[in-house]
């Protein structure tokens, strides 16, 4: 069985969380919940902080600031995020730390460590001091890695679990043909998976006598045994069910269980956590299958398994028999039954009863359910006002109703408080407001300062880079005054004006930007283009999207125009062999308008980068599509033998005309041609051209 590549290897923000396999599953259910139900821009093909692919990214983005957690949870995890600042730094980018801060509904406080010019030049200074100990992390965190699975799996590897995890998730699909939900997916992948390595787990524990005498004369015991391991499955799979039966609001009312799990199905529990991790990072690896995964922000219930596993071991033998009902009990015998399919090294049992073995899974404890709803009450009472009427009114009664103190906490919290007052320095209570006055006074007192007015210019240009960096918006003058007479240009100038020395300069510098912009451009191209003529040739659709892609990020007019004749081949060389192929009655009509989608690019936008060559390809794409008189505009050229000629034109021909063609299949992507000529009588406004017809214009078509 063939199965599609593997996803990369994990980086190094991943490798810091293998020592808490819990978090695993979580950070990956997070990461695909981003990328499949939001509109948040994911970025995870990073291999590390000091790579050459992160260090492109900020240059591209430049972001303002990095929000970092300046402490990890172990040592090794908070010198990874150390590393992640020092190299935000040397990239002129802030670092925002925010652990330890209370933030409220409006607010995220945290502190802003902005990047300074002692920062940069400590990376340059330190760049191989840093890249090595970077190194040495990387590989502690590897061996960290290996102790974690070494410990759980023993002789496994990396690679044989993912590859066991595609396995588990292509049987499924055979199974499952028209689809499911992440959830029921996730269940019984993850528990079979769990199974089957826990039973190649016990199978190589049980070869090695030596080991199996140790931890016999020792007392250890490591794991539960494979009839408990199956009940702990059992439970995972009503579990699940629960999860889609149950509504959330009926699920927060759930007693808290206080009770631990015992160490050996704390074991199990690891290493279903790290089934359920492998499960997740295959997910996007089989395209093409109906998975809903509209729910991956809920995919476990830790509580809920709980209060199921301290129901069947204390209170369903006291007698408290529960009723699943039909529902629930036929999804979770399917949930079953399906697992039972997955897992093909043994029989894994029958769905019920849930619990065949008499193992403590949580660990005893005084009090097991936790006091949650023991709240106390609140005094009920009057809050004490004084009002001249109603006491004239009511008299003596007032003294034998309730009133409540006034220290009371329903009284004090009626006193408004200045929430989100920011005028005032939190500590020194300085000011803080930025009126018009203050600031004018506090930049006169230190205009003389030359680091001040240094720091002024630094964010100058930083706001006019910003701006640039901005979707480009068309601006328009507005003018309130009456418009002045302008001066008569058509006068001869007597003196040619003089360029000055400093517009010189910036001409020059403009052009050399533009130059090296370009370059860089190019270069980008020259990576990219291989991979997308590859995919255009595989996958026309997905290479065009690509392509376009690139496009929008490009600001290079000759690279463009170099991407447009590039994807015009491309549509030309897919629209024969889709000819050859199909015939004239079978043909893909969107080929035909991602090629006159290229001819409009290229035409409109870049008419002065044409050359001879390049006219006469436009002109052979739209002979090829049947549109003689449009090519003869375009190129003109003879063409001999009108036999092969009709032959060729009713073999490649769309059939129809080019007007008709766009009209029909092109509405979309057609620009409507605007007018350029002002309407003399009204002061700048240019009309559109059915609304010209009255001022003498004849409207064009």
């Amino acid at each position: 069985m063939s199965f599609p590549p593997l996803p990369p290897p994990p980086q190094d923000a991943e490798y810091a969380y293998f020592n808490f396999p819990e978090l695993l599953p979580l950070k990956r259910a997070l990461i695909l919940h981003l990328e499949h139900n939001t509109t948040v821009d994911v970025r995870t093909t990073f291999s590390g902080c000091l790579s050459q692919e992160w260090q492109t990214f900020l240059e591209d983005s430049y972001p303002y600031f990095l929000i970092v957690e300046d402490e990890g949870l172990n040592h090794l995890q908070t010198h990874l995020f150390n590393f992640l600042i020092i190299q935000s730094w040397a990239m002129k980018v802030n670092a925002v730390l925010s652990s330890g801060q209370v933030s409220d509904f409006l607010r995220l406080y945290a502190y802003f460590m902005p990047s300074k010019h002692k920062n940069q030049m400590f990376f340059q200074k330190n760049k191989n001091n840093i890249e090595n100990a970077y190194k040495t992390l990387m590989k502690k965190l590897e061996e960290c890695r290996l102790l974690a699975l070494g410990h759980l799996f023993g002789n496994f590897k990396w690679e044989n679990m993912m590859e066991e995890a595609r396995e588990m998730i292509s049987l499924l699909k055979e199974l499952w043909p028209e689809g499911s939900d992440i959830r029921r997916v996730l269940c019984v992948t993850s528990c079979s998976l769990f199974l089957s390595l826990y039973h190649s787990v016990l199978e190589n524990r049980s070869q090695t006598p030596a080991a199996q005498k140790t931890n016999t004369q020792q007392g250890e015991r490591r794991g539960p045994a494979l009839r408990e391991a199956e009940d702990l499955c059992r439970l995972r799979c009503l579990a699940a069910v629960f999860l889609l039966r149950a509504p959330l609001p009926q699920r927060a009312r759930t007693r808290v269980v206080a009770s631990c799990w015992t160490e050996e199905i704390q074991t199990a529990v690891q290493m279903k956590n790290w089934c359920d991790y492998f499960i997740l990072s295959n997910i996007n690896v089989f395209e093409f299958w109906n998975l809903n995964l509209t729910h991956l922000s809920d995919l476990s219930d830790e509580l809920l398994l709980k209060n199921i596993a301290f129901y069947y071991e204390e209170e369903n033998v006291q007698g408290l028999h529960l009723n699943l009902g039909n529902v629930i009990t036929k999804d979770y015998e399917h949930l079953w039954d399906t697992v039972s399919k997955l897992v093909r090294k043994f029989d894994v049992g029958k769905p019920f009863p849930l619990r065949t073995t008499q193992l403590p899974f949580l660990k005893k404890a005084p009090s097991p359910i936790k006091d949650t709803f023991k709240e106390k009450m609140p005094n009920l009472g009057f809050i004490p006002m004084s009002c001249q009427v109603v006491d004239k009114f009511v008299g003596d009664i007032l003294k034998d109703l309730p009133f409540l103190v006034s220290d009371d906490p329903a009284v004090t919290s009626l006193v408004r408080q200045k929430e989100f007052d920011e005028l005032v320095h939190w500590h020194s209570h300085r000011p803080l407001s930025d009126d018009y006055d203050r600031t004018k006074c506090q930049f006169n007192e230190k205009s003389r300062d030359p680091h001040y007015l240094r720091s002024v210019q630094k964010y100058h240009v930083f706001q006019r880079f910003y701006g640039k960096s901005l979707e480009s918006v068309s601006s328009k003058l507005l003018v309130t005054q009456a418009a002045k007479p302008r001066r008569n240009f058509c006068e001869p100038k007597s003196k040619k004006a003089q360029e000055t020395k400093a517009e010189i300069i910036t001409r020059e510098n403009k052009k050399r930007l533009f130059a090296k912009e370009e370059q860089k451009e190019e270069k980008k191209w020259d990576v990219l283009s291989f991979s997308i003529e590859e995919e255009m040739q595989e996958n026309l659709s997905s290479g065009i999207k690509n392509l376009e892609d690139f496009l929008k990020s490009c600001t290079s007019s000759s690279v463009k125009f170099r991407v447009e004749m590039v994807g015009l081949k491309a549509c030309l060389k897919a629209w024969k062999e889709h000819c050859r192929g199909k015939g004239e009655t079978t043909k893909d009509i969107s080929i035909a308008v991602q090629m006159m989608k290229r001819i409009h690019s290229v035409m409109e936008k870049y008419p002065e980068l044409l050359q001879e060559a390049d006219q006469q390809l436009i002109a052979r794409c739209l002979r090829y599509l049947g549109f003689e008189e449009l090519a003869s505009s375009v190129h003109p050229s003879q063409v001999t033998g009108n036999d092969i000629k009709e032959k060729k034109k009713n073999k490649y021909s769309v059939g129809i005309g080019p007007v008709r063609f766009q009209l029909q299949h092109m509405g979309q992507y057609l620009v409507r041609e605007e007018r350029k000529d002002p309407d003399p009588r009204v002061q700048d406004f240019i009309p559109d051209t059915w609304q010209a017809c009255g001022s003498g214009d004849t409207p064009s078509r």
